[in-house]
């Protein structure tokens, strides 16, 4: 672990702060317990931060994934960033439930959840401003409540909360894993059983870039476990339903082209396989987040929420069908 790099934030004026643990924390993780209080860093530069030694947990540098207990000190050096402005944009979002305090979207493909390298404008954040704030002076400023997230080209259900009470207590289920996600996927290939549990953990690989990897050889793994079940067998390929028991980046991809059987329209996990003028076709990886379970917020209702197949995976496998 090393110091924050000087020439990236050289220019910005740093905030102390000190917090003594007096409770046993709802938030265990440091860094979940940080971005619960500092939400304009996000929690990839806040685990950075405490990577670089910013953050401190009874004046050692520590791992982001450390568990607070009662008593533990936390020092905290941060940066004071330029405000965050997210521009409203009227994209039409499709609504599955709406009340006081969550929204619930069925997200299509091509859209992303955040601002990025390729992505200014667009995005699920900007929508969510613009539907929840309208072009109200300072809308940019608020925050679209996004609790977990989507790759750009997967669909299905997502939940936002309306307020930052209703995200904390949201968030606290994804982290202790009390969310059940329930994901379709299109893959290749025969699988020799109709159910199965895949438990690999998953790290960066070690030499391709933004590439995650089961490999003996990859950096920082972490547990990562999948359970899966056959729904139909075509000629070349089959419906599964996945249940992640974890949430690591790209694990369903990677899971499914470690057992030899990627997601049709893959263009990184493709394991043996080419792409066909099926992939082609479909552009996207076949991946919809279908089902999403969890405790409302504010009742404490267990509530399920679901998303239609979307057109182009129901011309896929409708045309698997047909072989």
């Amino acid at each position: 672990m090393g110091k924050i790099p000087v020439h990236l934030f050289e220019n910005l004026e740093y905030k102390e702060f000190d917090l003594v643990i007096s409770a046993q924390p709802a938030q265990e993780r440091l860094d979940n317990q940080v971005f619960g209080r500092f939400g304009y860093l996000s929690r990839t530069f806040i685990q950075k931060l405490i990577t670089w030694g910013e953050i401190t947990v009874n004046e050692q540098v520590v791992r982001p994934s450390k568990k607070l207990h009662i008593g533990d000190r936390i020092h905290m050096r941060l940066p004071q960033l330029p405000e965050r402005v997210i521009k409203p944009e009227d994209v039409k979002l499709d609504i599955l439930h709406e009340d006081e305090h969550i929204l619930v979207i069925n997200k299509p493909r091509d859209l992303a959840c955040h601002a990025g390298k390729k992505n200014h404008g667009g995005t699920l954040a900007n929508a969510v401003i613009y539907h929840l704030f309208g072009m109200a002076v300072d809308a940019g400023k608020k925050n679209p409540g996004i609790v977990h997230r989507l790759d750009k080209d997967t669909t299905g259900v997502m939940v936002l909360a309306k307020t930052p009470e209703m995200h904390r207590l949201i968030a606290r289920q994804f982290a202790r894993g009390t969310t059940q996600k329930e994901y379709l996927s299109v893959v290749k290939g025969q699988p020799r059983t109709s159910t199965g549990l895949i438990d690999s953990p998953i790290g960066f690989h070690p030499y391709l870039k933004s590439t995650m990897s089961v490999r003996m050889d990859a950096r920082r793994k972490r547990e990562a476990v999948t359970r899966f079940t056959v729904l139909e067998r075509y000629k070349s390929g089959v419906l599964v339903s996945l249940l992640p028991k974890t949430g690591r980046t790209h694990q369903l991809r990677v899971h499914l082209e470690s057992i030899g059987h990627p997601l049709f329209g893959e263009d990184r996990y493709l394991g043996r396989y080419k792409k066909n003028e099926l992939d082609l076709a479909l552009g996207r990886q076949a991946l919809h987040a279908w089902r999403l379970s969890f405790a409302h917020p504010a009742t404490r209702e267990q509530v399920t929420y679901e998303a239609p197949i979307p057109p182009d995976l129901t011309i896929l496998i409708n045309g698997l069908r047909a072989e």
